[in-house]
């Protein structure tokens, strides 16, 4: 839609957690944004589980 934009995301989820400020200053650094967007996603796994019958 807008080929101008550039946009790039970092996986937080393939970064160690003692990484985590390093790695994402770094891409900051690196990709200078003029907005800067986070998202906080809890996924979370459904499966059999025998104390709840309604997974």
């Amino acid at each position: 839609m807008h080929p101008e934009v550039e946009v790039e995301v970092l996986d937080m989820t393939q970064i160690e957690e003692s990484r985590y400020q390093t790695a994402l200053f770094a891409a900051i650094d690196r990709f200078k944004p003029d907005l800067l967007a986070y998202s906080w996603r809890d996924v979370q796994i459904f499966a059999p589980h025998e104390g709840d019958n309604s997974l």
